[in-house]
């Protein structure tokens, strides 16, 4: 009986880490450079069949949206980025209507040139969000596929 109850709980804490609504495509890069822009150190930014290529030839390469459209608003968002790079280890993703250090989210790159996901869990968002990925601290070559968005609600909500 105690195993049941256990086994119940257990059941309930798992369905309420279940994602609010299924990931939404924010940007398909094979589609499109959608806006994007890279500041003076990225170079030969291009669409492929693979996603958005580009280059860095000095310090600090970043890449940056407009305004998301579809961003999901009101809960946590996990945002999930799939990108290949010989750059080296340290990404960030800003976001926000302006970008600062107060809103970023920093990951591990793995720099072998394979295909890597990675994920990075936000605040809420509010209209008007844009995002910026800084690839590497330094030179490299990088492709971003795509990026994805999925609101998370808390375990427990506040009474």
């Amino acid at each position: 009986m105690r195993l049941n109850i256990a086994m119940m709980i257990a059941v309930l804490l798992i369905s309420r880490m279940v994602p609010a609504h299924s990931p939404i495509i924010l940007y398909d890069f094979t589609e499109g450079m959608h806006g994007w822009t890279g500041n003076p150190r990225v170079t030969n930014m291009k669409v492929s069949d693979e996603g958005l290529y580009f280059e860095s030839i000095g310090h600090d390469p970043w890449i940056e949206s407009p305004p998301v459209e579809n961003m999901p608003l009101g809960d946590r968002v996990r945002i999930t980025l799939r990108m290949r790079s010989d750059g080296d280890s340290s990404g960030e993703l800003y976001y926000g209507p302006g970008f600062v250090a107060e809103r970023q989210a920093r990951f591990f790159v793995k720099p072998d040139g394979a295909w890597h996901e990675y994920s990075l869990l936000l605040p809420a968002q509010d209209a008007g969000t844009r995002l910026r990925v800084d690839p590497a601290g330094g030179t490299g070559a990088f492709t971003l596929a795509w990026i994805k968005a999925e609101a998370v609600r808390p375990l427990i909500t506040p009474a």
